[in-house]
């Protein structure tokens, strides 16, 4: 082979060949760009799918959101009222209790202070009686109507208690009002016995 200044010579086969590889080689790359184009387009569609199911499901939690929200806001006005609807039947009742405490206080007082009056009249008629007694039996007479003055202020103490007097503590003012009458109306006896 002759030599030739800056080229190279090949035999004609090589050549072919050479030729022949570099189509295939273009037919080749034309595959794979297609097979590479046809994957970033499933890429491209797999990830628009997932955007979308996040997408939706985003809207979906907002909505739960949304009515989890509207949900608490009811139960929470409906518990306000019912806080309000008890309150104010709790003061009525309050109110009621109140009202139906003083009559009761007012009429206890009127009937301690009508007992205390008929008693009253009971001692203010020994008054001749003692006054008519032998001395002996005036002095006698004298030390339990003390104790019957004593009993008349204790008394008028219990039935000015009944102002203070609550619910609780209502049985406890009568029970010691009933006792100090009932040991009133004893001395009154024991004063007309003595006579």
């Amino acid at each position: 082979m002759p030599h030739m200044k800056g080229r190279i010579r090949l035999p004609a086969a090589s050549v072919l060949a050479m030729a022949g590889l570099s189509l295939a080689a273009c037919g080749t790359e034309e595959k794979l760009q297609k097979i590479q184009h046809e994957a970033d387009e499933r890429v491209a569609k797999a990830q628009k799918d997932a955007q979308d199911k996040i997408a939706a499901a985003q809207k979906e939690l907002e909505a739960a959101k949304a009515q989890f929200a509207d949900a608490t806001a009811k139960a929470k006005a409906e518990a306000d009222q019912a806080i309000e609807n008890a309150k104010a039947s709790a003061e009525e009742q309050a109110s009621e209790a109140a009202k139906a405490l003083a009559k009761a206080r007012e009429a206890y007082k009127a009937e301690a202070r009508a007992k205390l009056k008929d008693m009253n009249e009971d001692v203010n008629a020994l008054g001749p009686k003692i006054a008519a007694a032998p001395a002996k039996a005036k002095a006698a007479v004298t030390a339990v109507m003390k104790e019957i003055a004593k009993l008349e202020t204790d008394i008028n103490k219990d039935i000015g208690g009944f102002d203070q007097a609550t619910l609780d503590t209502f049985k406890t003012a009568r029970a010691k009002l009933d006792a100090d009458l009932a040991k009133l109306k004893a001395k009154i006896a024991a004063a007309r016995a003595k006579l």
